[in-house]
């Protein structure tokens, strides 16, 4: 298990690995949660993706880091490997099963990477996304480009802007790509927002493509590529939106989940109503969906009310079949120390997981006051270092 996290100060993860970082940091788990290594690195990776061979990929960016735009392979050691000038800021990326990465970024005009030329072609006041896709040397294996529409954009004061959120790479090879098309115009100046989705083939070639409902809101809405190349949109609603995936509408706040088969079709769809957020979900080996996340309040993931704190977070943690029903979920609430006072309420986040060949549910994230995974209460967070002091936490929980 590779860990990436941000600190300000000493660290001790256990078992003799310690630092002192101001700073993202790295560090990498043996299965039985035993630190293998940790690193402070001088320049300051703002993405970072763990390959099934164990290797990192990380991308940097002027404002994190200081530095030109670049994407580096560490090794299962944490050393590096290669590391490459990238032509644009990376706003996603997957590593693929072959110890590759597919990544997707903006660009205008005309621009190279490894050897090869690629030229914008689209119609918006900004950029064109590309999708590249690096074999595990960082040499090209394919790409493509996505221009926004070029239908024009509502008068008077028009303008278009196309974002690329998300990417993640297939099983069979390819990738699924999100790019969002913001259209401005009217008086008083009101903003659209168009989703298209596309499942790119193992050579960059559109296989299907799907436009979301335009929608004055625009939720967050994150792609998890499944075992059989279907595929699964995420989106958090928020509070004041809501949110349409083309079958219903949900309301918001809370989460709208839809499964889409090979050919880019609706499975299912299952609306989580509350004030809650998830990790990227992920897949067991059976095909079960295992999502993570935090609420406040009453919560209903399909087994029935869970009802907890409305003030503080929880961490939430539920398992769906291959056909969206539910299988089991539960909660974990920290509590606050005795005599803590009303500002020390003790609360847990979940703000990574992933499942491993076993089924079993890995998670990270932080905690302050008291909390028990049911194997013990972890260290209490003493009071007297603030109320908003918090402690690291890691967890292996049984399938």
């Amino acid at each position: 298990m590779t860990l990436v996290g941000d600190v300000h100060g000493p660290v001790d993860l256990g078992s003799g690995v310690s630092f002192v970082s101001h700073g993202r940091f790295l560090a990498k788990f043996d299965p039985d949660g035993h630190p293998l290594w940790a690193r402070a690195p001088t320049v300051l990776p703002a993405r970072v993706a763990a390959d099934a061979q164990g290797s990192l990929w990380t991308t940097t960016t002027p404002e994190v880091s200081g530095v030109p735009h670049s994407i580096a392979k560490l090794g299962p050691d944490g050393e590096e490997l290669w590391s490459k000038s990238l032509p644009g800021e990376v706003s996603a990326l997957s590593p693929t099963g072959d110890g590759g990465v597919v990544l997707i970024t903006l660009f205008s005009g005309s621009i190279t990477y490894g050897g090869a030329s690629f030229s914008a072609k689209g119609d918006t006041l900004g950029s064109d996304v590309l999708v590249l896709a690096l074999d595990a040397s960082g040499a090209v294996a394919w790409s493509t480009t996505i221009a926004a529409p070029l239908a024009p954009p509502p008068p008077p004061r028009g303008y278009m802007f196309l974002s690329a959120p998300d990417v993640a790479a297939m099983p069979s090879g390819g990738a699924l790509v999100q790019a969002v098309v913001t259209r401005l115009g009217g008086e008083p100046l009101e903003a659209t927002y168009e989703r298209l989705v596309q499942r790119l083939g193992p050579s960059g070639e559109v296989l299907w493509a799907r436009t979301l409902p335009a929608q004055r809101h625009s939720p967050a809405i994150r792609l998890v590529a499944a075992p059989d190349d279907g595929a699964l949109m995420v989106a958090d609603a928020g509070i004041g939106g809501s949110t349409d995936l083309g079958c219903h509408i949900h309301p918001g706040p809370g989460l709208l989940l839809q499964a889409l088969d090979a050919s880019g079709q609706p499975r299912w769809e299952r609306s989580i109503y509350g004030v809650v957020g998830s990790t990227l979900p992920s897949f067991d080996a059976a095909g079960n969906l295992v999502l993570v996340g935090v609420a406040k309040g009453w919560i209903d993931l399909g087994g029935g009310n869970l009802d907890g704190n409305a003030a503080a977070w929880r961490i939430f943690v539920a398992r769906y079949a291959p056909d969206g029903a539910h299988l089991a979920s539960r909660t974990y609430e920290g509590t606050p120390p005795p005599d803590a006072g009303w500002l020390f309420r003790g609360e847990s986040r979940a703000q990574g997981s992933a499942v491993d060949p076993s089924g079993n549910v890995l998670l990270t994230g932080f905690y302050s006051g008291a909390l028990d995974f049911g194997t013990g209460a972890l260290p209490d967070v003493p009071i007297l270092e603030g109320p908003y002091t918090t402690r690291g936490l890691i967890v292996k929980l049984a399938p």
